[in-house]
């Protein structure tokens, strides 16, 4: 990401309220694996989409997959790409 885009990005980040949550339960683990297999998205990936759809939050990310996803399961998309 160039320099100019970080701080776009970071300056449209700045006006969201962004918390942190608690590691996953082994179960939920469980279901995060299965979530990223079935969208064939990283762990990483299917972490923030898990997460978005129990909880309502908006994902911002640059990431195509990860926006796509997200459509399937009615999470909100802050798309960070443009």
């Amino acid at each position: 990401m160039r320099e100019i885009d970080t701080a776009r990005s970071l300056s449209v980040l700045a006006a969201f309220n962004i918390s942190t949550a608690a590691a996953p339960s082994p179960r939920q683990c469980d279901e995060i694996l299965s979530l990223a297999r079935q969208e064939n998205l990283s762990v990483y990936d299917g972490i923030y989409l898990w997460h978005a759809a129990q909880t309502g939050a908006t994902l911002a990310t640059r990431d195509a997959a990860l926006i796509t996803a997200s459509g399937r399961f009615r999470s909100l998309v802050l798309d960070l790409r443009q």
